[in-house]
């Protein structure tokens, strides 16, 4: 509520800056470039959680009021204002920032865990633990960890006489037989003469995998492997991911166009001179890693992930963990949020208890289960000590040995024990908590996928990217819209048309024909590009470049004379081509006839033809996905052959071009027709936030997604049109149950789903297609999508109005030349259209040439922002006709999680006229949203950031959050 809390100027950094935490938006990406890794300096307690503000909660909800065709949209939330942003919004974390003393802080200090125990000889790669070896000297049970009591007797199972005793690089006096007690290791910014810069003594690294490939390796399908930004806090050595080296120097520096990824592309090179699969950077400072699984590098991250307690551990170095919430495994060599506890009774005997707070339970029938809520007979194991008592062995009630097969704990009878039943006490104690550089540091690795749901701190914070499609703005206009408007309202990457040079022409499509790899276009020059991706960077927008790399364009028709190797068509900047042939823009682009696909005998025919007319298959193949079509002409465009290493090299220096700009994401055009392994060795030299491919409605390929990028799907949106805007009203509260578009192999998080693209258009408004000329309706998708908690990342579209599909950008009306239009006009404001106010658009405002700039319609900027904090929650209560007839038709309203509320209100199409005419307002009163009481703004109506004090429309609710007053009109 606004009268009891002033901090919610601050919400928009707590909705969902996941990649730089800082106070202020607009400078975060900036700080997080130009900041070095922290000099060496004693820890100290972050400034943030000395800010009185950590204390205020805030709560927001939002009315989206459409006239006419509309939607309503009542959005709620509640969030503490934590100046710490790790695992915000799960309900089962405590920031250590909100400690109330230093004691409970240090529950999250970090650690190294190393020197585990197995029968053959190891070493720590670290001197800050202390280890136990095998055959140390023991007395008693009383000396294990914890343990309350009484003693026990010591034997060696059968087989002890065929174990190799472990060394440690240390030892404790204090450390109890069986056990290994780690403490706090060093953080991020520690000097580097502290950590080995050298690779460190490790075990050889296991096979290429797609969960545990090195960076420098092939996988196991032959394609050179993405190391991904996984936005992740910095790493912490020894929970899973071992720390090879440190680097230092002017190559982790800015470069000249004062952009980190160069140094990012470095540190990448580095890590795969050392076979590692993960890097860590800020400004002037590498650090390369080697983590054993996702789940290692995911609990590795950031200070609030370490565990201390008692843990046991298998020979083989394994601890026990849960597995399918009650079964146990024995799979990690860390210990993780999955890891089994060790709790000390009374009688002294050993209990196993889960993270969920159950007891393991051993069966008669020899099985395990952590499904108990407290401690009886069959929760108790007698314990056993072994090897002088550095290691244990456990009895069941029944006379059953718990051990370790193949992966998996069981209870069995044996006459002897072997080494399946022997276990190490791991005694992990709480370190000190030391601060770390979060803001400035970037983790990328081979283990993450493009995207991730979930990021920060210990990979528990949610994530929900944004982005925005700028088709065919200007370099100029996107620079100055990021810092206006993107970069406030959370914008977290745009998408710019096509770079390169192209044919001439007026059309859009020019765009999609590159003459050359030079980055002079219609949208600007080289130079003006350059300071868009700053400005854009500078304001926390990325950039996603869409890459033309599968053809270049077709012939003019000098070309097709009977000289094939004359070049006489010229480029946008000038640039000489011929057929099947171009003289480059900067001579290392230049290709002959022989760089792309051709007939046997006549390199200047094109192999084959792909397109509308073969139904986009080709070569007698049924599917697309399995590349047969990689050879042919799309469009009749001539088909690079990068099968040529010289093809690969000019395709990776464009793509270095960019990255050395600051473009950091890619979508790339034609996808399905460029061969899995020579895109991963074009795209996945260099190191990137986020590639996506061009899809349409084919399943995935699940080497392609490893090996390229996410995938574009287009029918997710398509569905929520149908119910939208042309089914029957009755249908309406199916729209819930749209959980993923018609591609059912499709995970959400390997997609990114957009509202609109520019293939799918219509020359007049039509229901069925998603554009601006249907007004509200449209408009009411847009928003839908954004408030729905389904998937991970979208993309709005913003362009420009059109009387035919084929024109390009407002100024370009003909001819082979044109200068758009510019987004702004000469009196600083901008010329984008209204909101509009019916469905379908008044048949002038949709034939009008301007800029329609859908993402700057009322409501977007808000529902941005309940995006940011509401995706992935789950459905908790939904109000509807079906069950609750006195809702009413077209009334549908959800609640997600305890946090947020939506609702909103089929709307009334004017020219398909409707049988259920124009519905009326939906009075909201007495409507249990479950909520805090207090007065809410209306953030879904708003036109840009909330700056949270004021509120043009507010909805008021009283106990258990019964709505007062508030309508969707």
């Amino acid at each position: 509520p606004q009268s009891t809390c002033s901090c919610c100027g601050k919400m928009p950094v707590l909705l969902g800056q996941q990649r730089v935490w800082d106070e202020a938006i607009a400078d975060k990406k900036k700080d997080a470039r130009t900041a070095r890794a922290p000099e060496p300096s004693p820890a100290t307690s972050s400034t943030a959680a000395k800010d009185g503000s950590a204390k205020c909660r805030c709560w927001l909800i939002a009315i989206v009021a459409l006239l006419g065709t509309c939607v309503a949209v009542t959005l709620g939330l509640v969030l503490p204002n934590r100046t710490s942003p790790g695992l915000r919004n799960s309900p089962n974390y405590t920031s250590p920032h909100e400690a109330n003393d230093d004691a409970a802080a240090e529950k999250f200090a970090p650690v190294n865990l190393t020197g585990d125990i197995t029968n053959a000889s190891r070493t720590s790669s670290t001197s800050t633990s202390a280890v136990t070896p095998l055959g140390a000297t023991s007395t008693t049970l009383s000396a294990l960890p914890g343990h309350p009591g009484p003693n026990s007797t010591t034997s060696s199972p059968s087989s002890s006489s065929s174990s190799s005793s472990a060394s440690s690089s240390s030892s404790s006096s204090t450390a109890p037989p069986g056990s290994t007690t780690s403490t706090g290791g060093a953080p991020w910014g520690s000097p580097a003469g502290e950590w080995n810069t050298s690779i460190t003594s490790t075990s050889p690294l296991p096979p290429s995998t797609s969960s545990t490939s090195t960076a420098g390796v092939e996988s196991a399908f032959g394609a050179l492997p993405a190391v991904r930004n996984c936005y992740l806090a910095p790493l912490r050595n020894g929970e899973g991911c071992t720390l090879l080296a440190v680097l230092q120097g002017s190559e982790f520096e800015l470069n000249e166009f004062g952009q980190e990824t160069s140094a990012t592309a470095k540190c990448l090179s580095m890590l795969r001179e050392h076979d590692g699969n993960t890097f860590s950077f800020a400004l002037g400072r590498c650090e390369l890693w080697n983590c054993t699984s996702k789940d290692a590098l995911k609990w590795s991250a950031g200070r609030g992930s370490r565990r201390s307690g008692i843990f046991l551990q298998d020979t083989s170095g394994k601890y026990l963990s849960l597995e399918n919430d009650f079964d146990m495994v024995a799979e990690q060599a860390f210990v993780g949020p999955l890891t089994m506890e060790a709790v000390w009774n009374d009688d002294g005997t050993l209990s196993l208890r889960s993270p969920t707070g159950k007891y393991v339970a051993a069966e008669q029938d020899g099985s395990l289960h952590a499904n108990r809520e407290s401690i009886q007979g069959w929760e108790k194991f007698q314990v056993t000590q072994h090897q002088g008592g550095s290691m244990i062995s456990l009895t069941s009630i029944h006379g059953q040995h718990i051990a370790v097969q193949s992966g998996k704990a069981t209870a069995l009878f044996a006459d002897s024990l072997d080494e399946s039943m022997l276990f190490a006490l791991i005694n992990r104690t709480e370190g000190e908590l030391e601060e770390t550089a979060s803001s400035n540091v970037s983790v990328y690795s081979s283990l993450c996928s493009y995207q991730e749901p979930l990021g920060g701190e210990a990979g528990q914070e949610r994530r929900s990217p944004v982005f925005v499609k700028m088709w065919e703005w200007n370099y100029d206009d996107i620079a100055r819209e990021c810092r206006e408007y993107l970069g406030p309202i959370g914008v977290d990457a745009v998408q710019i048309s096509p770079v390169t040079e192209h044919v001439l022409g007026s059309q859009w499509w020019v765009k999609y024909q590159p003459v050359s790899f030079g980055l002079n276009s219609r949208a600007g020059t080289r130079e003006q590009l350059q300071n868009a991706v700053a400005a854009c960077r500078d304001a926390g927008v990325e950039v996603i470049a869409d890459v033309v790399l599968n053809h270049i364009t077709r012939p003019c028709a000098e070309a097709n004379g009977d000289d094939i190797t004359s070049m006489p068509c010229v480029g946008w900047n000038g640039t000489a081509y011929g057929n099947r042939q171009t003289a480059g823009a900067s001579g290392w682009d230049a290709a002959g006839q022989e760089y792309f696909h051709h007939w046997q005998n006549h390199s200047s025919w094109g192999q084959c033809g792909v397109g509308p007319d073969t139904g986009f298959l080709c070569n007698g193949s049924p599917l697309l996905t399995d590349c047969s079509c990689c050879q042919c002409d799309m469009y009749g465009l001539p088909d690079w052959n990068q099968d040529l290493p010289a093809v690969r090299e000019i395709h990776s220096r464009h793509l270095e071009e960019l990255h050395n700009l600051g473009v950091t994401m890619l979508r790339l055009d034609a996808a399905l027709y460029m061969e899995i392994e020579n895109m991963a060795g074009i795209v996945n030299r260099l190191p990137w936030d986020f590639v996506y491919q061009e899809w349409w409605s084919e399943d995935p390929v699940p080497a392609r997604t490893e090996a390229v990028g996410l995938y574009r799907d287009v029918t997710y949106v398509r569905r929520i049109v149908d119910k939208l805007a042309v089914r029957d009203i009755s249908e309406l509260p199916d729209l819930l149950q749209i959980q993923g578009g018609q591609i059912a192999t499709l995970r959400p998080e390997d997609a990114v789903y957009p509202v609109g693209f520019h293939d799918w258009r219509s020359d007049e408004a039509n229901s069925h297609i998603a554009t601006y000329k249907n007004g509200l309706e449209y408009h009411q998708q847009q928003k839908y999508v954004l408030a729905s908690p389904f998937g991970v990342s979208v993309m709005l579209f913003s362009g420009f109005g059109w009387t035919d599909k084929e024109q390009g950008p407002p100024g370009c009306e003909g001819g082979d030349r044109c200068t758009p239009l510019s987004v702004f006009d000469e009196h600083e404001g901008h010329r984008c259209m209204d909101t509009p106010t019916q469905s379908p658009l008044p048949l002038e405002s949709a034939s009008r040439r301007a800029w329609v700039c859908e993402h700057r319609w009322s409501g977007v900027a808000g529902l941005i922002r309940f995006r940011k904090a509401c995706r992935g929650l789950p459905f908790t209560q939904t109000w509807a006709q079906n069950d609750q007839p006195e809702i009413g038709q077209g009334r549908l309203a959800f609640r997600l999680g305890e946090e947020c509320f939506v609702a909103l209100v089929r709307g009334f199409n004017n020219a398909t006229q409707p049988d259920w005419g124009q519905l009326e307002d939906w009075s909201l009163t007495d409507v249990v949203t479950g909520l805090p009481p207090g007065r809410y703004c209306d953030l879904a109506s708003l036109g840009s950031a909330w700056d949270g004090r004021s509120c043009d429309r507010q909805v008021t609710l009283g106990e258990s959050g019964r709505v007062l007053n508030g309508t969707v009109p």
